[in-house]
């Protein structure tokens, strides 16, 4: 079977499940941290036609996004508007957030 993006219905969906088990550090983060889910460009493989993500996360220029191809949360670091690079995976949308500062 071929891969397909996740839509943003069922990323909503996935979203929400997601803050619902956020730990009282993972919360505060995510109120500190958060924004409107926005689409960004990220390449998987050096060369590779570049795949969208949902942003959920910023702080500068280090983003929190759901990387739907390996189906967890990661951070990466936005070289121009609109596009990411790096990928550091977490899992959990409660590591990811941790991530965001620890990638700073």
């Amino acid at each position: 079977m071929a891969w397909k993006p996740i839509s943003e219905r069922d990323f909503s969906a996935l979203l929400r499940e997601e803050i619902a088990q956020l730990d009282s550090e993972g919360r505060e983060l995510n109120e500190a941290y958060s924004i409107q889910p926005v689409t960004m460009l990220i390449a998987h493989a050096p060369g590779a036609a570049p795949d969208p993500v949902f942003v959920v996360a910023r702080s500068g220029t280090v983003v929190v996004y759901y990387d739907d191809v390996e189906e967890e949360f990661a951070t990466g670091r936005v070289v121009t508007e609109g596009a990411i690079e790096g990928l550091s995976l977490f899992g959990a949308l409660n590591w990811a957030l941790r991530g965001l500062l620890s990638s700073a």
